[in-house]
């Protein structure tokens, strides 16, 4: 998870950038809004890593990964444009058994030993995580 918060670190540092230079200032909307049970993947524009690699690096960020610890590519969607979209930039991994989940997820955490889950990052929050629940 270093690794998506790090990548969304540069993207939510290059936002910054190209909103303060905007005509008229954008406001973000988060995807992660708690009033939301959900959110939706095809939402934010996919980017590729090489697009990415060149809007980011070296200016945000050193290096992006190519793979996620379970040796998958990782997704990435960044608006470049009309930033007032419900999402903007993202990371997502699809977990060790290399296969999305959905491209609706249901907002919150899942048990941190199911390790076949998607890990969902997008404006700034996680939008499905690995978290301990506590024993009742």
């Amino acid at each position: 998870m270093s690794e998506i918060r790090s990548t969304g670190a540069a993207m939510l540092s290059w936002l910054t950038d190209r909103i303060s230079r905007a005509p008229h200032p954008a406001t973000i909307v988060p995807a992660a809004d708690k009033r939301q049970p959900s959110f939706d993947w095809r939402s934010c524009p996919t980017i590729s890593l090489s697009e990415l690699r060149e809007e980011l690096i070296p200016r945000y960020i050193h290096w992006i990964p190519d793979r996620d610890p379970w040796g998958r590519t990782y997704d990435f969607c960044l608006e470049r444009e009309a930033f007032d979209r419900r999402a903007v930039l993202g990371i997502r991994s699809s977990g060790r058994n290399h296969t999305f989940e959905s491209d609706v997820y249901t907002i919150g955490p899942f048990d941190p030993g199911d390790f076949d889950h998607d890990i969902v990052w997008v404006d700034g929050n996680f939008v499905r995580w690995p978290q301990e629940f506590p024993v009742l």
